[in-house]
């Protein structure tokens, strides 16, 4: 037999294949098969007692410590990015927090105390629960109070600190649409100081003789028809009139201020004296609960208030102070989302969503917040031109320019601490 090389083939004998196999057999007696089917040489001696070998145990991951670890530095890093709570607040929670953290991985590693772990458990899915709340809450009102900037008015570069602010709330005598262009009645500019743990509330009267900037001209006018040229106008009338800036702005009408007032459940006030309103509400001395119509009625009412319209002025800053509280109650948490709805469809505003956070947060845990009112001293005069009227010689309330300086001081002392 030839191959392909037309060599011969070499044929091996029958023999020659049985040694070969018998020696394989031989081979293969020298070794002892285990209980697994694998073997070992007979003479190797391991003096190792593998009967002992303790069977490795495979841990399961905690899934829920683990996603409370996730939350919480998310938690974490989202109010230190954003700013949130003023940075004393800050500062403790993130303390509390780590140190809530660290007791939860002690609890977790612990071989015994299983009602602690139980425990843990619980308040690991309530943080779970409270974080996701809390972040989906304020994600939406950010988005919503961003998109109530209707007058398209950027805050003041002029700001002073990350804790002290002035805010111009106008109040305008329209109902319906907040968007309607009118004059602007409530006219309140609201200095806050978060470190200070307090605020002081400045209301400069709609009739107040001033120079009115933007739309005005700067010609003198009443302030309230500076609403008539966009809220920018009455802010920088404003600014020049007391000397300082004013970063932000919160617009409301009749229609958002019963919807407000309503949202929240009512309000509670302190009526120094028994009066009845031009619509014929009536309202005794003492405490009262009054519903959106009422505060209506009782913060438009001037005639029949012993001080007139300085009263009516008073009665406004009552009442503002009174939604605060309402607000700022813990009471109030569950309404929030409620609230911001309402909120979205009928205010404007420039203030960003960390501010008004941070100060509802600040004066609902602080019971030592002050609250300080002013307001703006002058004599009323008739016959005085006016830039919005042409023609037409009007009733106007003229300022003292000490009264215009002293508010000017207050406000720069308070900011500036």
């Amino acid at each position: 037999m030839k191959n392909r090389n037309n060599r011969p083939r070499r044929v091996l004998e029958d023999s020659y294949i049985d040694s070969n196999r018998n020696k394989r057999y031989r081979d293969e007696d020298s070794y002892d098969y285990d209980e697994y089917g694998d073997y070992e040489d007979a003479n190797y001696s391991d003096d190792y007692d593998y009967s002992y070998e303790p069977y490795p145990r495979r841990t399961k991951k905690n899934k829920i410590f683990s996603l409370n670890l996730i939350v919480s530095f998310v938690f974490l890093a989202f109010i230190w990015i954003l700013g949130l709570f003023y940075s004393p607040t800050r500062l403790i929670i993130t303390i509390i927090y780590l140190s809530l953290l660290l007791i939860s991985v002690f609890i977790r590693l612990s071989k015994k105390a299983v009602f602690a772990k139980i425990i843990s458990c619980i308040l690991m899915l309530v943080n779970i629960a409270f974080v996701i709340s809390f972040i989906s809450i304020y994600l939406y009102a950010d988005a919503s109070i961003k998109s109530t900037n209707i007058d398209n008015v950027a805050p003041n570069p002029n700001v002073y600190n990350d804790h002290s602010y002035n805010l111009f709330i106008s109040g305008f005598d329209t109902e319906g649409s907040i968007n309607t262009v009118s004059r602007s009645d409530v006219n309140i500019l609201t200095t806050v100081n978060m470190k200070e743990k307090k605020a002081l509330l400045t209301t400069i009267p709609r009739d107040t003789y001033l120079p009115i900037a933007l739309g005005g001209k700067d010609q003198y006018d009443k302030l309230t028809h500076a609403g008539i040229y966009g809220v920018a106008s009455s802010m920088k009338t404003i600014e020049n009139a007391l000397k300082t800036p004013v970063e932000y702005y919160f617009k409301i009408n009749f229609t958002s201020f019963i919807d407000i007032v309503d949202v929240v459940g009512g309000i509670e006030i302190d009526n120094d004296y028994e009066f009845t309103a031009w619509n014929g509400v009536h309202f005794p001395k003492g405490k009262l609960h009054l519903d959106g119509d009422q505060a209506l009625s009782y913060v438009r009412e001037r005639k029949s208030l012993a001080e007139g319209d300085i009263g009516r002025g008073k009665h406004q800053q009552q009442v503002m102070m009174a939604i605060a509280d309402e607000i700022a109650s813990p009471k109030n948490f569950f309404r929030y989302p409620k609230i911001i709805k309402m909120l979205k469809k009928s205010i404007a505003t420039n203030a960003p969503t960390r501010v008004l956070f941070n100060t509802a947060f600040e004066y609902g845990k602080s019971s030592k917040f002050e609250i300080e009112r002013e307001y703006v001293q002058g004599y009323g005069q008739k016959g005085l031109p006016s830039y919005a009227m042409p023609g037409y010689s009007l009733y106007m309330y003229v300022p003292y320019k000490e009264s215009l300086e002293k508010i000017s001081n207050n406000i720069g002392n308070l900011i500036n601490n």
